[in-house]
C-alpha cells in the first residue's frame, strides 16, 4: 500500500488525530514524548482493517481528559504531584501512553498481520501464522476491546476514585 493510498484510505482518522494532538497540545494534556507516541499509537490503529480499533481511541482520550477535570481543584487539594508539590500531575508522558494504548497496539499489529496473511502457513515457520491463526484472528478483538475496557476503568477510577 502507498502512502498516498493509505492517505486517502483513511483520511478521517488522520483528520481525527491531526485535531486530537492539536487539542493535546493546546490544552497541554500532553508532553512532546507523548504526543509522538500517542501518533505511532494512533497509526498502527489506523493499519487495521477494522477501523472501530481506532475510534476507540477517540472517545477513551476525550472522557478522559473529562474525567479529569471533574473535581480538579478537589483532587489539587488532595494529592501531590510526582515532584511532591501540591496538587494533581501535568500533561500525561509518552510512558502513560504506552500504559494505555501499548498493549492495543502490540494485539492490534498481531491482528493486522494475521488478517494480511494466509491462514494456512506451516507453524513449523516461526512466526508465520499456523492452522489456529482464524481463532485467533477471530479472538483478538475481544482482547483489544477488554484492554480498552480495562483502562479506562483504571482511569475513570483513579480520576473519581478519589472524590
Amino acid at each position: 500500500m502507498s502512502l498516498n493510498s493509505f492517505a486517502l484510505e483513511h483520511k478521517a482518522q488522520i483528520a481525527a488525530t491531526i485535531g486530537l494532538v492539536t487539542f493535546a497540545l493546546a490544552k497541554h494534556k500532553l508532553t512532546p514524548g507523548g504526543i509522538v507516541v500517542a501518533t505511532v499509537v494512533a497509526t498502527v490503529h489506523m493499519l487495521d482493517p477494522y477501523p472501530v480499533f481506532f475510534w476507540l481511541l477517540v472517545p477513551f482520550f476525550l472522557l478522559g481528559v473529562l474525567v479529569t477535570k471533574i473535581g480538579h481543584a478537589e483532587k489539587a487539594r488532595l494529592t501531590k504531584s510526582a515532584d511532591g508539590s501540591a496538587g494533581g500531575e501535568g500533561p500525561r508522558g509518552w510512558m502513560q501512553v504506552v500504559a494505555n494504548g501499548g498493549v492495543a497496539s502490540v494485539l492490534i499489529a498481531l491482528h493486522t498481520f494475521l488478517s494480511t496473511s494466509s491462514p494456512f502457513m506451516s507453524p513449523r515457520a516461526g512466526v508465520w501464522p499456523g492452522v489456529h491463526a482464524p481463532v485467533l484472528q477471530r479472538l483478538l478483538p475481544i482482547g483489544i476491546i477488554a484492554h480498552y475496557g480495562a483502562v479506562a476503568a483504571d482511569t475513570f477510577g483513579s480520576e473519581l476514585g478519589i472524590l
